[in-house]
């Protein structure tokens, strides 16, 4: 993990195209599956998030996350970011750092200030750290997530070093 400089830092966000890794991935019944990752370059630091997280109502970073299978149909199950070592181990005491239903992630399509805050939480990843981005299928049987019909919007905070 790398230091923060707040005067350095400038806003970013993710897109489909960041979090979901193929054209579409299979998910199977009741089995976290992960969906993309984002492996942070030699010369930036990446946090999630921006903003100050003192007032969640007021947080300008907003998370949206609208997984669709083809048709398009809702993915129903658990979206997950996850951080971790260039070697694939959890990175810190806290390698988790969202679990949201998908319900809730797709609040806001139209309307920004009803998304999910994601005020800038504090951690900055540095070279090869990785974020991941996992979904835990909870419908009755397997699902598939297709990026062509998803949409994703998470903001970020970047710094180059």
């Amino acid at each position: 993990m790398g230091t923060y400089n707040k005067n350095a830092v400038y806003r970013g966000n993710w897109g489909v195209n960041d979090i979901i890794g193929a054209a579409s991935v299979l998910l199977i019944k009741d089995e976290w599956k992960e969906i993309g990752k984002v492996t942070v370059p030699a010369d930036q630091l990446i946090g999630l998030g921006f903003g100050d997280a003192v007032n969640q109502d007021a947080a300008s970073g907003r998370l949206f996350v609208d997984l669709k299978g083809a048709g398009p149909v809702n993915i129903v199950g658990q979206f997950r970011i996850m951080i971790s070592s260039s070697n694939d181990l959890p990175l810190g005491g806290r390698p988790v750092l969202i679990d949201y239903d998908l319900a809730t992630t797709r609040i806001g399509a139209s309307n920004r200030s009803e998304r999910l805050p994601n005020p800038y939480n504090g951690i900055m990843l540095s070279k090869d750290k990785v974020y991941k981005f996992l979904v835990k299928n909870t419908a009755a049987a397997a699902q598939t997530v297709t990026r062509a019909d998803s949409s994703v919007e998470i903001d970020i905070s970047k710094q180059m070093v």
